[in-house]
């Protein structure tokens, strides 16, 4: 029961992607899951099955990605006017946004910016936008220009002398991973989820935020499709008894639960893919030597395919 086993407990270390990495379908157990949970990505994990750390977002009614923008800002600016304190960053692990640039993204996002900031008196002005250039991988800013019509500014963020807690950030989903970038205590991280996404790629996107737990928290946001694939999730799989009526109804422990179903499905799958693969490896070298029974190989290299396989 997946129930039983699915909640880390940190006492050890191993490597969680040795999951998705194992070729033997013997080891796709309960046991051995429970150990690849006890990695030390663990506390990670602990941290986004804490509903006091993370929480979930059911983003609706999303068409295109000028839509999912919008509801960023309004989000962002939604938490901005309760605490002026809080820092955001959108980890767009689940790819969400499509057809838009990073410059695309900050443009739109710096100029959406300011006509929020002339909505509301007395909120404060965020002043750039920060994202990855898609030639030259360093990080720009797009500065929320002074009045609705001016042309937006991008210049590079060593060049720019503003507060950290005055900028967005902004990370593409090849950005959510391996991305050391140093954050404000004080940071809230808006993190996409998106199709079929495992453990170990929610625990790397969750991972960009290193001070998780100690100010920073976490909102998984997932779309209208998502929601579909999670719901069917829990209520077949997870808690057959439990019936999802409304998408406020899901949590974050339920998106880590769904997110480590994916890995056993994945591992799964790999190995299948594998197996079939050494099989007809091995088939195609045994006609080789049934072709060319006399042939006498100089091998440099081991032998990737098991002996045995040749009697």
């Amino acid at each position: 029961d997946i129930k039983d086993w699915l909640h880390p407990t940190i006492t050890t270390d191993f490597s969680i992607e040795d999951l998705s990495n194992t070729t033997d379908k013997n080891f796709i157990t309960a046991s051995y899951i429970r150990n690849m949970i006890l990695a030390t990505d663990g506390q990670i994990m602990d941290l986004i099955y804490n509903s006091t750390v993370t929480t979930a977002k059911h983003i609706q009614n999303i068409t295109n990605t000028s839509e999912f923008l919008d509801q960023v800002v309004q989000a962002v600016s939604d938490h901005r006017y309760i605490s002026s304190d809080d820092h955001y960053i959108l980890m767009d692990r689940g790819a969400v946004i499509t057809g838009f640039s990073n410059r695309d993204v900050g443009h739109y996002l710096a100029r959406s910016f300011k006509c929020q900031n002339n909505t509301r008196s007395g909120s404060i002005k965020y002043q750039g936008v920060v994202y990855y250039d898609d030639d030259t991988n360093i990080e720009m800013v797009a500065m929320v220009p002074n009045h609705v019509g001016d042309i937006i500014d991008i210049k590079p963020l060593s060049n720019t002398l503003v507060s950290e807690s005055l900028l967005f950030r902004y990370l593409n989903d090849t950005r959510t991973r391996g991305t050391d970038i140093k954050l404000p205590l004080m940071t809230k991280g808006f993190l996409t989820i998106g199709k079929d996404l495992t453990l170990s790629k929610l625990v790397q996107a969750a991972y960009r935020l290193r001070q998780l737990g100690k100010g920073q928290t976490l909102e998984l946001w997932y779309l209208d499709d998502t929601y579909e694939n999670i719901k069917t999730f829990i209520e077949t799989n997870a808690d057959p008894k439990r019936t999802i009526n409304t998408p406020c109804q899901i949590s974050s422990q339920d998106i880590y639960e769904w997110c480590t179903n994916n890995s056993i499905i994945q591992a799964i799958q790999t190995n299948r893919f594998n197996s079939s693969k050494q099989e007809k490896a091995a088939k195609k070298q045994a006609q080789v030597f049934s072709d060319s029974p006399q042939q006498t190989l100089t091998l440099t290299e081991p032998l990737s395919i098991p002996i045995m396989a040749y009697n």
